[in-house]
């Protein structure tokens, strides 16, 4: 074959107008192809997901096309500053909300095939379901989203089906595959070909292993899904400004530990009770995140985070800081921790042993949105231990 010329013809010469009218005649899954044979191609993607669900046994056992519905929530808002009402006693404020509370819950696809083949049967070009070759009961299930599908939330989604026809020879098939929660069911989120996502709230999934977050994300709430393992951004998600993770438990700090995080714009990081994650895993992302205002680093093990962030003059904007329950962490690391940071209005110390009593209460700085309680100091008050000294 002679060597390719620059003025031959190829796919990606054609206009844009002729290559948008190209893919979208495309089902998802062999636009999901294209776009992964090159970075070009990787542009007809505009905005799709991944999700692989795990059935139970009798929802499993359909081997004929069906009708699937995916519910969610949705908004046009793609990012919103958290409620007052979020407040809990003992945390720091939450300055963003993942899911504007007047979003409403819409069908994310509409007719596709639950089917036994490897590819699956496509039915109307906008998604389908296949087997996963690993287990019968796991399916992945390609989305195509709306252009204006900003603002996803997952939290409340629900799953179902209704067969389409039954098969030639089989037992009487089901009349519709039961309403399966995304919680309890959602193995696998990938939207790092959702570019146009901003928003994703997924709390409470109890069952999700692995998340690829949308390359445009701003704000993302993953509290609680006590299975997550493995988090990676999308082309380091530049626009970050929020991330909560409280309460996963099972997140390896492996996540965190590599320079694939751009973290120039984040504002806002919860790590809570995240009992995998240590303070070395974070020290590159903290280094590098120069706009933070609110860290909350609760039972963790900080490991000599605060000595580091301070040699490194990180966080120079932090406004609060909680560290309750933490362990590894010093007297002397937290005073000059708080003390060189004159925007810190909010250090918690609850309940971290390592730190003595003296230092947990010259530590008391207010919110300013509580000023007009100026003359009693904003503080929790640190228990004497039995048979010791300190404030009681």
């Amino acid at each position: 074959m002679p060597p390719r010329t620059p003025s031959d013809p190829d796919l990606f010469s054609l206009p844009a107008e002729l290559l948008l009218a190209i893919a979208r005649r495309l089902d998802v899954c062999s636009r999901l192809a294209l776009g992964s044979t090159c970075g070009c191609a990787r542009l007809l993607v505009v905005n799709a997901a991944v999700l692989e669900v795990q059935l139970s046994s009798r929802a499993a056992g359909l081997l004929y096309e069906a009708s699937v519905k995916l519910q969610v929530r949705k908004s046009d808002n793609p990012l919103s500053r958290a409620s007052h009402a979020m407040r809990v006693k003992g945390r720091v404020l939450p300055l963003y909300s993942a899911l504007h509370p007047e979003s409403e819950k819409f069908s994310l696809c509409g007719e596709v095939c639950l089917s036994d083949a490897d590819g699956g049967v496509d039915v109307c070009g906008t998604a389908r379901m296949r087997r996963s070759a690993r287990d019968e009961s796991r399916h992945l299930l390609p989305v195509g989203l709306a252009p204006d599908c900003s603002c996803l939330g997952l939290s409340d989604g629900v799953l179902s089906a209704a067969p389409l026809a039954a098969p030639p020879i089989a037992p009487p098939p089901l009349r519709e595959l039961p309403r399966v929660s995304l919680k309890s069911s959602l193995l696998l989120l990938d939207l790092s070909r959702a570019q146009r996502v901003c928003s994703l709230a997924a709390s409470g999934m109890a069952r999700l292993r692995t998340v690829r977050l949308p390359p445009s994300a701003k704000a993302v709430c993953l509290e609680a899904c006590s299975s997550l393992a493995d988090l990676r951004p999308t082309d380091g998600c530049p626009d970050l400004l929020s991330l909560r993770l409280d309460g996963c438990r099972q997140l390896r700090g492996a996540s965190f530990a590599d320079a694939s995080w751009f973290a120039a714009s984040l504002a806002e990081l919860d790590l809570s009770w995240c009992s995998r994650v240590e303070g070395r895993d974070v020290a590159a992302l903290l280094r590098s995140a120069m706009s933070l205002r609110s860290l909350s680093l609760r039972g963790l093990r900080l490991g000599g985070l605060l000595e580091a962030s301070e040699q490194s003059g990180a966080l120079p904007r932090l406004s609060a800081l909680d560290v309750g329950f933490s362990s590894s962490i010093g007297s002397e690391a937290v005073l000059a921790f708080a003390e060189r940071r004159s925007e810190l209005l909010r250090c918690n110390l609850r309940a971290a042993g390592t730190v003595s009593a003296d230092v947990y209460n010259r530590n008391r700085r207010r919110p300013k949105h509580l000023a007009a309680r100026v003359a009693e100091p904003f503080y929790y008050l640190k228990r004497a231990r039995r048979g010791g000294d300190g404030a009681s």
